[in-house]
């Protein structure tokens, strides 16, 4: 399995938004496999529809950084983690201004872009741009089709009912060709079938312990998304998808893992974007690397945390972890290991070696011990004691 994660962007977080640097760096040292933003152009005080169909708007989305730099910020602090919008209001932007920032940041990051993109929910967002809410369904069309002129043809130019882009030069490309990745966020019939005629990915999501009727609605909703892909000639297995688990405040690690788990095994899902809230960065971090969750579960290369926070119970930590990547990695005896230190919250280190199993026994091979960094001397004891327990 493959995990994302939110950058800091809502609620206190974006106060912290200074960080997003060092937040995108440590996620992808700890083994992260992409990074998202979300999209909220504002939050209604008295909405005429709310979130999810309900009657008011989570305070969270009362304070939003913006997605295109907040991922800017993200792709010049990165090398290898994909870059993730999950999702753009589609519509809020005129095709050629979405075109140059997506545009721009598939470049800055050098192809690593996820162009998640949805028609949205919120009428004031439409009343704020000018724009009739009642048409979002053929404008976001539209929009799609202006995106495709304008990536794909030099001089670009495209005429549609709502949405007209004049013919101009368009040399800049993206470096994924012939454009980046589309994936939809899509809930509706009309929008899941919308998916399957257009979408290169599909976005949807599930709510931590509310798994198993989570399993049905995706299966149910991927039947449209397949169905509409056969009727337009397409491949159903050649859209991906990236499965959005709503996290809750307090939810133990290991119990996110074992729900992801679950959606993996019963729909053979293997990428998850982890989303849900915390006060600073810091805690963000802590939070997202858990010491539980084993980051990757190849035979080949694995990833192991260790969350050291608490110095006093190092060597129940380290067990349990152990224990559970020795089950996610099917039994195998010994691992090429990536392995973070969490100590106070904060990630200190990564080291790459071996270690063998099981425990008590477990070493690291090309040593005989685990190693700490030289700045953090008293994880040395703590990982001896650890490893010789």
């Amino acid at each position: 399995m493959k995990f994302g994660f939110a950058l800091p962007q809502f609620a206190k977080l974006a106060s912290d938004g200074g960080q997003t640097a060092r937040f995108a760096r440590e996620l992808e040292a700890a083994g992260a496999a992409s990074l998202w933003v979300g999209d909220r152009l504002l939050a209604a005080v008295d909405p005429k529809i709310g979130y999810a169909g309900g009657d008011t708007i989570p305070d969270v989305f009362n304070s939003v950084l913006d997605p295109f730099t907040l991922l800017g910020a993200a792709a010049g602090a990165t090398e290898r983690v994909q870059l993730g919008a999950g999702v753009l209001i589609g519509n809020l932007y005129p095709p050629v201004v979405l075109a140059r920032a997506l545009t721009t940041i598939d470049v800055v990051s050098n192809g690593r872009l996820l162009a998640g993109l949805g028609i949205g929910w919120s009428p004031e967002e439409f009343e704020a741009v000018g724009l009739e809410f009642r048409q979002r369904g053929k404008r976001f069309d539209e929009t799609l089709d202006a995106l495709e002129a304008i990536w794909t043809t030099d001089p670009a130019e495209y005429h549609g009912t709502l949405v007209e882009v004049p013919r101009h030069h368009s040399n800049l490309k993206p470096v994924q060709r012939p454009r980046p990745p589309l994936y939809f966020s899509a809930f509706s019939e009309a929008a899941l079938r919308r998916t399957g005629r257009r979408g290169d990915g599909w976005l949807p999501i599930v709510f931590q312990g509310q798994i198993d009727t989570g399993i049905d609605t995706l299966r149910a909703q991927r039947a449209i998304v397949e169905k509409a892909a056969l009727e337009a000639g397409r491949d159903p297995k050649a859209i991906d998808v990236v499965v959005r688990v709503q996290v809750f405040n307090g939810d133990a690690p290991q119990a996110i893992v074992d729900d992801a788990r679950r959606v993996a095994d019963a729909l053979g899902y293997e990428h998850f974007l982890m989303t849900y809230a915390a006060d600073t960065v810091d805690q963000a971090i802590s939070h997202r690397i858990p010491g539980s969750m084993c980051l990757a579960a190849r035979r080949d290369q694995a990833g192991l945390v260790l969350d050291l926070t608490d110095g006093g119970a190092v060597a129940a930590t380290v067990a349990p972890a152990a224990r559970n990547f020795h089950r996610s990695t099917r039994g195998t005896t010994a691992y090429d290991v990536h392995c973070l230190l969490v100590l106070q919250g904060t990630p200190r280190w990564i080291h790459r070696g071996f270690f063998h199993w099981p425990l008590p026994s477990m070493r690291l091979l090309d040593g005989g011990c685990w190693r700490p960094a030289p700045t953090d001397p008293a994880a040395a004891v703590s990982l001896s004691a650890a490893a010789a327990s």
